[in-house]
């Protein structure tokens, strides 16, 4: 079978295809490598599917929600926050439909908040702090400080105006950034971590290997290690379906599966050696 169709189709293939194998062992350890990038690429792609169909569409909402209802603000690096206009009421309740409240804000207030001053809200801003629900910290608030001074060579502006489209432009030139950046981190991260898994699944089939006596090279053993995790990575993702995710498959399962896939990679791709008939020789 022609090896460009089963490299690109061994994520199914590999279950009942020997042509696979063969034409892996066949090949330099590059064909490994290149494969392993080919299973992240299909990861990383079913996440971008999946972040731009359910969180992007979210947090746009949000952020547009955030720009038509933050009041407009004034910070400074002596004084830190305060509401430009006067008439602005306050504690303001920045409350979003579907989230609840958000955060209050208060920059009139002077003693420290805690956290039963909070209430739902998740923050709690007056002029010169930032307080957050956290757990962990004390008394269940982390505080920040909104008052900076600058560092000696450097300068501050003097005067930020705080408003809603300000929020905005901000968070779309954040978006830009960050989506393909996140992508980029997860298809590094993800193709190192596949990596390391075909190295440990490696020492299995140099045992399989050893146990066969096929006497197959370390580079094709590699081969054969990155393609029989597909049968693994597939299964891991169809019961990721809808319709099966009632099926509980263990972590164990799965490697379980690999293992079996590779004593069978390392069986076909090396058929085992037939020993010569024993020479008697007499006196």
């Amino acid at each position: 079978m022609d090896k460009v169709l089963t490299f690109f189709a061994a994520p199914l293939t590999a279950f009942f295809m020997p042509a696979v194998y063969r034409n892996a062992a066949k090949s330099s350890p590059a064909r490994g490598l290149l494969y392993q990038l080919y299973l992240t690429g299909l990861v990383v792609l079913v996440a971008a599917v999946a972040l731009g169909a359910t969180l992007m569409p979210k947090a746009d909402g949000f952020a547009k929600w955030m720009g038509e209802n933050l009041p407009p603000m004034i910070w400074t690096p002596e004084a830190g926050l305060s509401m430009e206009s006067d008439q602005t009421p306050q504690p303001f309740l920045l409350e979003h439909p579907e989230f609840g409240a958000i955060a209050i804000i208060d920059t009139k207030r002077i003693e420290p908040v805690r956290v039963e001053d909070m209430g739902d809200a998740y923050a709690f801003v007056t002029a010169d702090k930032f307080y957050a629900r956290n757990a962990a910290a004390k008394d269940g608030v982390e505080v920040r400080s909104l008052k900076t001074t600058p560092r000696p060579g450097s300068e501050l502006p003097k005067r930020v105006r705080i408003t809603g489209d300000v929020v905005l432009k901000f968070y779309n030139n954040l978006r830009s950034v960050m989506a393909p950046m996140l992508l980029g981190v997860l298809l590094v991260g993800l193709y190192l971590f596949f990596i390391v898994l075909a190295l440990l699944h490696s020492i299995a089939a140099l045992v399989f290997d050893s146990i066969r006596k096929s006497d197959l090279g370390y580079g094709a053993l590699f081969n054969l290690s990155c393609f029989s995790m597909s049968t693994g990575f597939t299964v891991t993702w169809f019961n990721m379906l809808p319709f099966l995710r009632s099926i509980p498959i263990p972590v164990v399962v799965v490697f379980l599966i690999n293992l079996g896939y590779l004593f069978f990679a390392v069986k076909v791709a090396g058929p085992k050696k037939e020993e010569g008939p024993s020479v008697k020789t007499g006196a």
